[in-house]
């Protein structure tokens, strides 16, 4: 596996970035302050994903994730640690995954049936922000969710996952 590398990175975290920020502007509510350190769960949530991402890949990743979003995000009624720390995952596993699949050429993706980076960053920034939507998070509380997990949730994954770099 190639390493990634700040070019083929950044593109992606900026186009999920923004669709997740354009998105969650899209809705009128009030939400609830967290009652817990949200740098650290983002922090944790992080290194948990790098973990599963380093023994079973993003795919496997990505099955924790669905699990997490059957578990605690569909059930919730509100804005939880929980639902949080599914979005953590969500976000940077989605992120990583498209800036390891944008470093291959078209024909590599189709030849190993993987989908354009695009497709995942869309896809993550409609499931979180309905997510947002639904659980009637403030856009600017959502902006400041995805400010933590861009940076320190990065971070952190970075670390755990690639800590050789």
């Amino acid at each position: 596996m190639p390493s990634l590398n700040r070019r083929g990175f950044f593109p992606c975290l900026l186009s999920g970035v923004f669709a997740v920020s354009l998105l969650a502007q899209s809705h009128d509510a009030i939400g609830q302050e967290a009652t817990w350190d949200r740098a650290q769960n983002i922090t944790d949530a992080a290194v948990a994903i790098a973990v599963i991402q380093k023994e079973k890949g993003s795919r496997g990743a990505f099955e924790v994730i669905k699990t997490c979003y059957e578990t605690a995000i569909e059930p919730a009624e509100s804005y939880t640690q929980g639902v949080e720390r599914c979005l953590t995952q969500d976000i940077i596993n989605s992120r990583m995954t498209a800036a390891f699949y944008g470093s291959l050429s078209a024909e590599a993706r189709e030849r190993n049936g993987v989908p354009a980076p695009e497709t995942i960053t869309d896809a993550m920034g409609k499931r979180v922000s309905a997510t947002f939507a639904r659980l009637e998070v403030p856009p600017a509380t959502a902006r400041e969710i995805v400010t933590v997990i861009n940076g320190e949730g990065e971070t952190a994954f970075r670390k755990a996952r690639f800590p050789q770099q």
